[in-house]
């Protein structure tokens, strides 16, 4: 049985996005963008999720 893995940014207060649903504090650099690249890479597939219903 393969292994499900959810990964999305959260604030250490534990929140998505903050007032009016802004998500500016989330800055995606070249190091982090690296090391997604490499954790998603060896996985057989990606399932993208939205936090907009």
């Amino acid at each position: 049985m393969r292994k499900i893995i959810l990964m999305m940014p959260v604030s250490l207060d534990g929140f998505f996005e903050g007032p009016d649903r802004d998500i500016g504090w989330h800055l995606v650099d070249d190091e982090l963008h690296r090391y997604m690249n490499d954790e998603i890479r060896p996985l057989g597939a990606v399932v993208p999720v939205s936090t907009r219903t």
